[in-house]
């Protein structure tokens, strides 16, 4: 059988005293001790809920919701300048070139062929292909509108 101490502890962590469970309840039906003290909890606990004087309702939950977590905001768009783009892409391009004098490409064409330079020459193009799409996709308006151009083109002073 469950000591009382035992009882009451288990008994102050339930959730709903609507709800006991069966070692609970068979404790209160040997003990009446325990049974007019629990009855007493359950009385008590009910009144605080079915008595209590403030009811926030549903429209405070949702205004407060709505402070908690306002609708994001677009972050602007910052501007990269020409000069970055022209380089990432010069970068880019001049690896195609200079990856062949790497000693991982020599290990690698020693171990594979010449077999090895077609397919890298592909992945390497496919890189610069998607970076040439982004940089087109990022600035479409410049471009459409000529503005990198004639920012480009001052900035070498031949315009």
């Amino acid at each position: 059988m469950m000591k009382c101490e035992k009882f009451f502890k288990s008994f102050m962590n339930l959730e709903d005293y609507a709800v006991i469970p069966v070692r609970l309840r068979f404790h209160l039906l040997m003990c009446p001790k325990c049974k007019k003290e629990a009855d007493l909890i359950r009385k008590a606990m009910s009144n605080l809920q079915n008595n209590s004087s403030f009811d926030p309702g549903i429209s405070l939950g949702n205004s407060i919701m709505k402070e908690i977590s306002p609708e994001p905001s677009p972050l602007p768009m910052k501007k990269l300048s020409v000069f970055k783009w022209v380089s990432v892409g010069l970068i880019i391009f001049m690896s195609l070139f200079l990856i062949t004098y790497s000693k991982s490409y020599i290990w690698l064409e020693h171990s594979f062929g010449a077999r090895l330079l077609v397919p890298m020459s592909f992945v390497l193009g496919f890189v610069l292909s998607i970076y040439l799409l982004v940089v087109m996709g990022f600035n479409y308006f410049e471009l459409s509108k000529g503005v990198i151009n004639s920012r480009f083109l001052k900035k070498l002073n031949l315009k």
